[in-house]
């Protein structure tokens, strides 16, 4: 794997960490610090990358920018594309368990080999499918798969929600405010609303508010905030991730605010450098791209968007 890159670029910082998230160790030039930096990022623009970095390739081909990556990564595809590479190697039982049990999950495990009847049920786990045959996960009685599924879920975010139903896991509603929300939802699920429905309706709303209000007014009593602008792709990413889960944040476009600039300046008071994307939770500021991403990569981020009442879950 390679990534070419500049030491000035923010967003390549994010696909660095997400990439070493997942155990990868990729070769990086720095085309800033390099004697022939300039014709390379020629070169790179010759290949259609525009523009020139980040530019990864896996494999020895093109995947792309931020962007191509991070799309990737959502189809929970990037980390099949770093196996076959070569550039992750994954102990595959272990790396599960582990994942698992990041949740709070404490799964019956059987391993083959310490069992006298191991060639029998190695025999039924490929009869089931299985190539090969271990690991196999089986989750509410249901063969899930093994390293591949299991990670895809996890990417997806519909992990969580496999051991939840499953009662693996279970989560307790905190507060009475939560329960409310958590039975409003219940109540009004029935319409069906869409994430477009629902995006378009905070996007709309957000201009209505004075040209005075603040960051912390803003995201007092909303479970979950989103500082963005619309042409930054970065936030775009975080947007879709956060969509995903079934979160439906209220996000504020700062270049389509009349007072885009205060809030970009209390932002940048805040400490967010760049100043968005800014992630609001249950009130609190979580950070920018590289915090929710590793929020994430730990499994903790589905458990704080459930907790401030982002998300709803069937227990």
């Amino acid at each position: 794997m390679l990534i070419f890159s500049k030491s000035s670029c923010c967003i390549y910082h994010t696909i660095k960490k997400l990439i070493h998230g997942f155990g990868a160790s990729p070769t990086i030039y720095e085309l800033d610090e390099l004697s022939n930096g300039q014709q390379l990022e020629r070169e790179l623009l010759s290949l259609g990358h525009e523009p020139s970095v980040p530019a990864v390739f896996i494999g020895g081909e093109l995947v792309g920018g931020s962007n191509e990556v991070m799309s990737l990564h959502l189809q929970g595809r990037l980390v099949q594309l770093l196996i076959q590479a070569g550039a992750i190697f994954v102990q595959v039982l272990d790396a599960k368990t582990k994942l698992i049990h990041g949740f709070g999950a404490s799964p019956t495990i059987y391993e083959l080999d310490e069992l006298s009847n191991e060639q029998q049920l190695e025999r039924e786990l490929l009869s089931l499918g299985r190539e090969p045959s271990v690991p196999a996960v089986f989750i509410g009685g249901e063969l899930v798969g093994s390293s591949n599924e299991v990670m895809s879920l996890h990417l997806q975010g519909r992990l969580v929600q496999l051991l939840i139903q499953a009662r693996a896991i279970f989560v307790q509603v905190l507060d009475a405010k939560t329960a409310s929300l958590y039975n409003f939802h219940q109540s009004s699920s029935s319409s069906q609303p869409t994430l477009n429905s629902l995006s378009l309706h905070h996007k709309h709303s957000s201009t209505i508010f004075p040209t005075m209000a603040t960051v912390t007014a803003l995201v007092a009593e909303k479970p979950m905030v989103i500082f963005s602008k619309s042409s930054c792709c970065i936030c775009h990413s975080i947007k879709k991730l956060i969509h995903g889960f079934g979160a439906s944040p209220t996000i504020y476009e700062l270049d389509e605010l009349s007072n885009g600039q205060q809030l970009e300046r209390e932002l940048l008071s805040l400490g967010r450098e760049p100043s968005v994307p800014a992630v609001f939770i249950g009130g609190e500021l979580v950070g920018g791209s590289k915090e929710v991403m590793s929020l994430h990569l730990q499994g903790k981020l589905v458990q704080l968007l459930i907790q401030a009442g982002a998300i709803f879950v069937q227990v």
